[in-house]
């Protein structure tokens, strides 16, 4: 008889999605770096879309409210960067939630400067001052987002794999010409701290 008793079924636990940190950035460098340490465990959103120029892009107003929904900020802020911050601090809300990672991953000596008396932006030419970039990256979202540490501690060394990989072949071929051949070609004044990596 105990046979033809009904049994209520288990219900089922359902775990409560993860809120994913929403970080929004500058243009594809940063999100690329981003995107490898943090995979996707958080939300990148970036202001310059792919393939657009980010000397002359102008922000557009879904820019702002993306800034305005942002829980962390990442940019690059190596020029004026007090005053980055405190234009982006008034968008988001809150200061500390503005990361300006060329501070964070560079000392003042490691600029370069152009004709014009400015700092040259195109740091990522330079395979170990990307390195920075992803360090102070990770360093950051272990703080911001410590549930996911592991992940971004793991990312990062298999980053770290990855660029020494790179930097190791560069030099390689770099080396394989004598030196008082070695020109460098561009459509774009943006190799100055490639050169000066590999000579």
């Amino acid at each position: 008889m105990a046979a033809f008793v009904p049994v209520a079924p288990e219900e089922a636990v359902v775990e409560p999605e993860q809120t994913r940190l929403r970080i929004v950035t500058s243009g594809t460098i940063l999100a690329n770096h981003i995107y490898n340490i943090a995979g996707d465990h958080v939300t990148i959103d970036q202001i310059v879309p792919p393939g657009a120029d980010p000397h002359t892009y102008e922000p557009t107003p879904s820019d702002t409210v993306k800034l305005s929904e942002a829980e962390l900020v990442i940019v690059r802020g190596a020029s004026n960067p007090e005053a980055v911050r405190r234009r982006l601090a008034s968008i988001v809300g809150d200061e500390n939630s503005v990361v300006l990672i060329a501070q964070l991953a560079l000392e003042p000596e490691d600029y370069i400067y152009d004709e014009f008396g400015s700092i040259d932006q195109h740091m990522g030419g330079d395979t170990m001052l990307a390195l920075e970039f992803a360090g102070a990256i990770r360093d950051t979202l272990v703080v911001q987002d410590p549930a996911n540490a592991d992940a971004c501690n793991a990312n990062y060394d298999e980053f770290a794999a990855r660029i020494a990989e790179l930097d190791e072949a560069i030099r390689a071929v770099t080396a394989s010409i004598p030196e008082e051949s070695r020109q460098l070609y561009s459509y774009h004044d943006s190799f100055s701290y490639y050169a000066r990596r590999y000579g």
